[in-house]
């Protein structure tokens, strides 16, 4: 069963520093047993977010979200790894975690300035 970080970071906090330091050394991290998947472009997890800029309406940032939930389920669901995830939105979050969330160990850091 695999273990959850999501990591909702403030503005001005450095997340974007930590997202790309994860995501540069995530083959790294792999080898510990922490996965920092990658679900779209770039080094967050805004897609979980429901919060892409492209998307034009409420109903397409929680389809992205539904999107992101089903890899997340589909690659780790059974997993012994940590999956961290980590997004400065927060919006929608829930939706795209929450089976995984449900029953699984889960750690929410969250830094305010």
């Amino acid at each position: 069963m695999a273990s959850i970080v999501l990591h909702i970071g403030t503005h001005k906090t450095a997340t974007t520093t930590i997202q790309a330091l994860f995501r540069e050394r995530a083959n790294i991290l792999a080898e510990h047993g922490i996965v920092y998947p990658q679900l779209e472009n770039g080094n967050a997890h805004h897609i979980c977010a429901g919060t892409r800029k492209s998307w034009s309406s409420e109903d397409n940032a929680k389809s992205g979200s539904q999107k992101a939930y089903e890899i997340l389920v589909n690659r780790y669901a059974d997993s012994q790894d940590t999956i961290f995830l980590s997004s400065e939105e927060n919006g929608y979050f829930a939706l795209c975690v929450g089976g995984l969330v449900s029953g699984h160990s889960t750690s929410f850091p969250y830094v305010v300035r």
